[in-house]
């Protein structure tokens, strides 16, 4: 019970784009790869496909790196194309602070030679942040250091990774925060914790949300059904669970209405937000302007100045003035990275046989 409530305390972060979880789209396979049909490459921000189409799937680039898939097997490119780790692994994470978690014949994580450097259980699925990684022994959570050595103890029934110096633990059956030796800065005292972001991090009390400080002040008062992480300085909420998205400054003034059905996270100063389940997105700047009137089918974060956005049915990139700097042409598309970006394109898939009678030719 513990692994699959921290696993769905990970679903939550992502789905509601948290800077917590440290995941994004580049940082994650999709989902069914080996039966989509895709080919993936990179282009460059000018839109030059520079690595060729060829892989089943790929993420983006971490520290020159970027892992794929090939035959269901997954290993790493560098940005020339080039296979330096060879497509042996069920399971692999992007690279953070020079390593990689793995999964296959031996599950721990690799250095960039793909050596395994640090051998660890299949519970962990995360990486490195501030030097430490959260991981499972004897039925309770530790730490690892980038040594293989066991940091912190294993003592929680649930641990977070690290961010702003602080990670999540739950003990007792309550959420509080330690620091990198382990110490309790914050007392367990919440029903759920998220990590920290631009100096504060969203706690639930009962069934509602709130934020507090790095010190465990509450600076803004629990009131909300769902919470995102800061990013430029506003995070999204809503007030019931059907209800509306709008977004609050770090004092938890609402600064921009609730009134979408569905908003991202900000990023670079713009948020694609949706009014309805059947309208484009839109892009708004911080003070709740439309910046960026596409509409579009659907559209992403920013990152490196693009966003990928779709029209027509395919994917593109632009830039934060709304320009389509790379017109609409990839079946799918992820955030740029290190100045690459993974793009697929549909392939055909394997034909069916036909079944013959039994006295048919």
């Amino acid at each position: 019970m513990k692994r699959a409530g921290w696993s769905l305390l990970l679903v939550g972060l992502m789905l509601w784009g948290t800077n917590a979880s440290g995941l994004a789209s580049n940082d994650n396979w999709w989902m069914g790869a080996a039966i989509r049909h895709m080919q993936w490459g990179y282009i460059d921000r000018t839109g030059q496909m520079v690595i060729a189409p060829q892989f089943d799937d790929a993420l983006g680039f971490r520290e020159g790196l970027a892992a794929v898939e090939v035959g269901r097997k997954r290993g790493y490119i560098d940005r020339s194309g080039r296979q330096v780790i060879a497509p042996q692994f069920q399971d692999t994470r992007g690279f953070s602070e020079c390593l990689a978690w793995v999964r296959g014949a031996q599950t721990g994580f690799i250095d960039r030679s793909g050596n395994l450097a640090i051998s660890a259980p299949a519970e962990l699925t995360t990486k490195f942040s501030e030097g430490l990684t959260p991981v499972m022994g004897g039925g309770n959570w530790g730490y690892l250091d980038k040594t293989g050595k066991m940091a912190i103890a294993p003592q929680f029934e649930n641990a977070g990774r690290f961010a702003e110096g602080l990670a999540p633990v739950k003990l007792g059956g309550k959420m509080g925060f330690i620091d990198p030796s382990g110490k309790l800065v914050i007392t367990p005292r919440f029903d759920a914790a998220w990590g920290f972001s631009q100096g504060l991090a969203p706690v639930k009390l009962g069934r509602q949300w709130g934020y507090i400080n790095r010190t465990g002040e509450t600076v803004i008062p629990p009131q909300f059904s769902e919470v995102g992480a800061f990013a430029d300085g506003l995070a999204k909420v809503k007030t019931e669970i059907r209800g509306r998205t709008g977004f609050i400054d770090q004092t938890g003034k609402l600064v921009i209405p609730r009134q979408f059905h569905w908003a991202y996270r900000f990023s670079e100063g713009l948020a694609a937000v949706q009014k309805e389940v059947a309208s484009g997105y839109v892009y708004l700047d911080r003070t709740g302007a439309v910046a960026i009137p596409g509409p579009f089918q659907i559209a992403g974060e920013f990152s490196e100045g693009l966003a990928r956005v779709m029209k027509g049915g395919k994917w593109g990139y632009i830039d934060k003035n709304g320009t389509m700097v790379i017109p609409p042409q990839f079946d799918d598309a992820k955030p740029f990275a290190e100045g690459l970006a993974a793009v697929g394109f549909k392939v055909p898939g394997p034909k069916a046989k036909k079944l013959r009678s039994p006295g048919g030719p």
